[in-house]
């Protein structure tokens, strides 16, 4: 299902969510210049996220970042590169893309690389704790934090009992989260947040330290 996230606040212009169905996760447009996706998905026939490329009429994705190697994120992409030939953001630590046989079209990202959207751009943070390779991705200006499976609302938090997964990393990488001032969650699974981000990113930190 797409979500037009400007009508849910004037500070998510040219922001579109396709909502995952099943285990799948969300993917976000970004349509301020530049036209980018973060995550693409699982690529089923359910998920099959070109026809609302097309309902929003869009021509070209210049760029994708993936926020981790997880096939409910990735799977999506082989989809995509059938049609556009994007610059592709990943966390060198979490690249495995076998089906991918244009490696040029990938650059790794690192803590604090800046991504430019045309209008704005997003900096990158290392968040480490689901996948060794995990990122984030903050939109300063509006406070935007798209949290890939680091952090959900509610007070949830990624697992870490999957393949490079470590607990400990999580935690810090929580911790590292609640200083900013986030005020909008968009995350990789569950519904966005549309005010207060930073007391669920507090609450999924607390329920960290409690739960390892």
């Amino acid at each position: 299902m797409l979500f037009i996230l400007e009508n849910f606040h004037s500070s998510l212009k040219e922001i579109y969510l396709i909502q995952g169905i099943g285990l799948c996760s969300n993917t976000y447009i970004i349509n301020r210049g530049k036209l980018t996706l973060i995550d693409c998905g699982n690529g089923s026939s359910v998920n099959n996220i070109k026809p609302y490329l097309d309902k929003l009429s869009i021509k070209n994705v210049e760029q994708v970042i993936l926020t981790h190697n997880h096939p409910d994120h990735t799977g999506g992409l082989k989809e995509i590169l059938r049609y556009f030939k994007p610059k592709i953001f990943i966390h060198k630590l979490d690249f495995r893309l076998p089906f991918l046989s244009d490696k040029s079209l990938i650059s790794f990202v690192e803590d604090n690389n800046i991504i430019s959207i045309g209008e704005g751009e997003l900096k990158v943070l290392h968040t480490p704790g689901h996948t060794a390779g995990s990122l984030c991705i903050y939109e300063e200006k509006d406070r935007i934090l798209f949290s890939g499976d680091t952090v959900f609302p509610g007070g949830f938090f990624g697992r870490t009992d999957l393949p490079t997964g470590d607990s400990k990393s999580l935690i810090n990488s929580l911790k590292r989260l609640t200083s900013l001032d986030a005020e909008f969650l968009l995350a990789g699974h569950e519904e966005p947040v549309f005010k207060n981000a930073k007391k669920h990113i507090e609450a999924s930190y607390k329920a960290a330290l409690s739960f390892f």
